[in-house]
């Protein structure tokens, strides 16, 4: 800029600056709006000094553009708050840039995060949908952040209907995304769109909006709901009756419960009616395995009214086994560290949940797993020893392991080194060996069933367990619970299709995978979100993101977790060969 234009523009800013008559200011904003970048570095270099009039305001509004962005930008950067300030409400303001253009300055630590918060969430409605969609695949938290916040802080019909549309896209990820956004968004916009979308063609578009109806429950979807418990695909019949049974459990009207009982009734999706109500005794001796030797479940008096899920240290439960304290519970029930006075041992007692304890066809598939897992006998497999009847529930006690589960040695230690990691991996894949050659799978390998002890011996846990309340189609239990866990699950198990040793070889290369890096391979803000990147998401492999990791272990790894069962090792056996065979 010539010094004599300099001028004129510092000029033109006094002006807007003094409040000068309405043609002088008119004027002097005309000549200030032609004149680019050197008129907004002006105007934002003149509210260093003072405040900011209406005048300046405006026109810095309009002086927006793409081609003065870049001078916004510098002025957000600006340790002058009322610079910094001045150039966010100009881009609050204004409708001639595009917003994308701020996600990359939310990485820049020296930009306050309220004022890009102030123009993203007032600029965010002119971006359509799949665009920030796009944006949550950065490799930046604070931007994908910001794609979210663009995302579900517009709640338009217009967005809805772009949210509801990005379900049919080809990129699965971006999908998945589009999925979240719509749950989060909520309401009952959001309903209407999701029902039009399970008659869709595609069944995974089916699968998101039935998870959107679990995230967003709404009575008007029960008869949508209701017809989709008779969907072809599996996961869209299971999750429509885990909605269901969540709207049931609201204050309806009476005729919509019976609608909602009727439908689930008729799809055989019902569950126990109430947690109170005690399996009959005739039942569970019904269900024992033949014969009274090992293997049959212990009978055994319950002082009435004992919290089986709160036992105290000291109590003696079928007068044999003395809580010597409570190690944690979980989906399955409550797990309990005792001692066997019998045999003067330390066992694990696991006392069912009620849900899983008191269902006649539940304890009658634990009877068949816990015998198929009695098969294995092998020191890197916790044994199993007895199933006990306690009256209104039922526990299963086996071997005592003094050790961490693997899950806590990463909390605590951090991710391991890769010798480390080598040699849980072929201590583990001994015990699958031979589990898998006794015909037994784990179904839901994961660090929190993986027990490190001295030395780093290793124990697998809960053979069976996984299984023992599935028949073999579904993949959701009558209480919601997945068969296997969303970050290490195999994707042939989401799929609903058979399962060899393979799919345990999937979740222990996982396993092996989180043990480098220190983080989950998949993760997502939901079970659902997670399945989905499982099924549609490649992991990069660890030596890229662990240095020091050997190329041949970490392409050892990557094989195990390939999408397709027929390219990982064909067995347990020959994947520890493979791991022996590593220099």
């Amino acid at each position: 800029m010539s010094d004599a234009n300099r001028l004129r523009t510092e000029h033109h800013v006094r002006l807007l600056q003094s409040g000068a008559v309405p043609d002088a200011l008119a004027k002097a904003q005309a000549e200030l709006l032609a004149g680019g970048s050197p008129a907004a570095r002006a105007i934002l270099d003149a509210v260093a000094s003072s405040p900011p009039t209406p005048a300046m305001l405006t026109t810095l509004t309009g002086l927006v553009r793409p081609d003065t962005f870049g001078d916004f930008a510098d002025a957000l950067r600006s340790p002058v708050a009322p610079v910094a300030d001045a150039a966010a409400r100009a881009l609050a303001s204004s409708a001639t840039w595009d917003p994308r253009a701020l996600l990359p300055l939310y990485r820049d630590d020296r930009v306050a995060r309220d004022r890009l918060d102030l123009a993203l969430t007032a600029q965010a409605a002119r971006v359509p949908a799949a665009e920030w969609l796009r944006a949550l695949e950065d490799e930046s938290e604070a931007v994908r952040e910001a794609a979210v916040q663009a995302l579900v802080g517009v709640r338009s019909p217009e967005r809805v209907r772009e949210l509801a549309e990005a379900l049919r896209m080809a990129d699965g990820r971006l999908r998945a995304r589009a999925a979240e956004a719509l749950g989060a968004l909520g309401g009952p916009g959001v309903t209407d769109a999701v029902l039009e979308l399970l008659h869709d063609p595609d069944p995974f578009t089916r699968r998101y909006a039935t998870e959107i109806l679990n995230a967003s429950p709404d009575e008007r979807a029960v008869t949508a709901l209701a017809g989709a418990l008779r969907d072809e695909d599996w996961w869209v019949r299971e999750r429509a009756a885990d909605a269901l049974h969540a709207l049931a459990a609201r204050d309806l009207p009476a005729p919509l419960r019976d609608t909602i009982a009727r439908a689930l009734a008729s799809a055989g999706a019902t569950r126990p009616a109430s947690p109170a109500t005690p399996t009959p005794a005739r039942e569970w001796e019904r269900l024992r395995p033949s014969g009274s030797g090992a293997g049959a479940p212990a009978a055994a008096e319950v002082p009435r009214g004992l919290d089986l899920a709160r036992l105290e240290p000291g109590t003696v439960l079928a007068g044999r086994f003395r809580i010597v304290s409570r190690i944690g519970s979980g989906g399955f029930g409550t797990v309990y560290r005792a001692e066997d006075r019998l045999v003067h041992e330390e066992v694990v007692l696991k006392v069912l949940a009620p849900q899983l304890s008191r269902d006649p066809e539940t304890l009658r598939r634990f009877v068949r797993e816990m015998k198929l897992a009695r098969r294995i006998v092998h020191p890197n497999v916790i044994r199993i020893h007895d199933l006990l009847d306690l009256g209104d529930s039922h526990a299963i006690s086996m071997e005592w392991f003094d050790g961490r589960d693997l899950g806590r040695v990463l909390h605590e230690d951090g991710p391991l080194p890769h010798a480390r990691v080598r040699r849980i991996a072929e201590q583990a894949l001994e015990g699958l060996a031979a589990a898998h050659e006794a015909g037994v799978l784990h179904r839901d390998l994961k660090p929190g069933n993986l027990l490190v002890g001295e030395g780093d011996a290793v124990r697998i846990v809960d053979f069976g367990l996984a299984s023992a309340h599935l028949d073999g189609m579904s993949r959701l239990t009558r209480s919601g619970m997945m068969v296997g866990t969303p970050e290490y699950i195999s994707p042939e198990q989401i799929e609903g299709l058979p399962l060899d040793g393979r799919s345990d070889l999937y979740s222990l290369g996982v396993v092996l995978h989180e043990s480098l890096t220190g983080h989950p391979a998949f993760e997502g803000t939901n079970p659902a979100n997670v399945l989905f990147r499982v099924l549609e998401g490649a992991v990069p492999p660890v030596h890229e993101s662990v240095p020091g990791v050997p190329l041949e272990l970490s392409r050892l790894i990557a094989s195990t977790m390939s999408r397709r069962p027929e390219d990982r090792p064909d067995s347990a056996a020959t994947l520890l060969e493979r791991f022996r065979a590593l220099p």
